[in-house]
Formats: structure tokens, C-alpha cells, sequence
């Protein structure tokens, strides 16, 4: 039985502002301490940025949250992570929400409650959920291959493993891909039903990309 890939694109993940400190903590995870071992946190924020044409820090691109955090050169191992993806056309931080104790929905969840999940994260285009992940900050890239949930208003993605490639703006969930479209949210004319994808079980066989 072949595993099913599912490849979500996403579109350009860009915010205006730098992320103050006004009601947000960010945790640096760049050093470790003097006896060489890797740096720790728990609990932690980690923003992350575009680089600009000079090489500098440009626009804020995601957050990254999570209970506990290891730091080794330029790898960060992550656990219990929140990926919180910044839309584009944000022009404050006032509009920015700290995610840090947020938990998505399960995919099986009704449309009231989706609705009243999204009323105060406005700012944000997509969370990706998972209990265990490796950030590249070299690469900008996250993966991992524990359970993943990417949740936005428009889609809803179940399934296991994943690697979410920030500067080619795409997400693959390896295997195991549960997808619940939502025709409202795509079309503000048409009434709010519901349609789950084909590719909703491994024992199902199919192959390709949703966008």
C-alpha cells in the first residue's frame, strides 16, 4: 500500500512590523553555554523573519512556540510546537495574538466552533500542531514524523509527518492525509457545507497535491 503525499501550497507569508516585546516573550536560541552543551528552554517564542536585500532581518514570516526547546548549532529540537504563519497584509503588531497556550480543533469539529476558533486570530494565515519537531535554521525548514494538524480557516489537514519549507512556501504531509475543505470560507457566496477529500485514508490509494 503506497503512502499518500499530500502537498498544501501556501501562499507568500509576509507581515509587516518587527515583533516587540509588548506582550510577547521571544527567547533567543542561538547560543549554547560556555561548557559547550546545548542550550535548553522551556517554554519558548521564536519568531522568525525574511531576510531583506542587504542580507538583514526583513519582515516577520512565522512564529514558532512550544513547551521545550534544544538548541545545537543551527538546529533547534523542538517539542509540543505551534507554527503560527503570519498573513501578509498585517500593518500592527497590535494585530498579532500570542498563541502560546492555543490547541487547534480536531478536524471532526463543527463549524460554529471553527468559526469562533478563528474570531481573534485574524492575523494569522495557517497553525501547524504537532508534538515533536526539528527547525533548520539554516534552511528555514521544520519537519518532523509525529502526528500533524495544519488548521486555517479555509482548510483543514489531518496526518503524519510532515516538512514545512517556509521560503518555497509549501507544506507535505507524508502519509496517513485526512483534508476537510470549506466551501464558505473559500466562497463567501455560498452557504457554509463541507467536503472531505478523497485522500482521507492511508488504506485509500491516491497520490497528488492539494493547494
Amino acid at each position: 500500500m503506497g503512502s499518500i503525499n499530500s502537498k498544501i501550497h501556501i501562499l507568500t507569508l509576509i507581515a509587516a512590523g518587527i515583533l516587540a516585546a509588548l506582550g510577547f516573550i521571544s527567547l533567543p536560541l542561538e547560543a549554547e553555554d560556555s561548557s559547550g552543551t546545548a542550550a535548553t528552554l522551556d517554554v519558548f517564542m521564536l519568531p522568525e523573519y525574511r531576510q531583506n536585500k542587504e542580507g538583514g532581518q526583513g519582515k516577520l514570516q512565522f512564529i514558532l512556540y512550544g513547551k521545550k526547546a534544544i538548541n545545537i548549532g543551527a538546529t533547534v529540537d523542538m517539542q509540543e510546537v505551534l507554527i503560527d504563519m503570519v498573513r501578509d497584509d498585517i500593518k500592527s503588531i497590535d494585530e498579532i495574538k500570542n498563541l502560546q497556550t492555543t490547541k487547534v480543533y480536531p478536524i471532526s469539529e463543527t463549524p460554529a466552533n471553527i468559526k469562533e476558533f478563528w474570531k481573534d486570530k485574524q492575523h494569522s494565515k495557517a497553525l501547524i500542531e504537532t508534538s515533536k519537531a526539528l527547525y533548520d535554521k539554516t534552511t528555514r525548514i521544520v519537519r518532523g514524523n509525529e502526528k500533524v494538524h495544519f488548521r486555517s480557516q479555509m482548510m483543514d489537514v489531518d496526518g503524519v509527518g510532515f516538512e514545512a519549507e517556509y521560503d518555497n512556501q509549501t507544506v507535505f504531509i507524508k502519509s496517513q492525509v485526512r483534508v476537510i475543505i470549506r466551501a464558505d470560507a473559500r466562497d463567501k457566496t455560498h452557504s457554509g457545507d463541507e467536503k472531505s477529500s478523497p485522500a482521507n485514508d492511508k488504506s485509500k490509494s491516491a497520490e497528488g497535491n492539494v493547494k
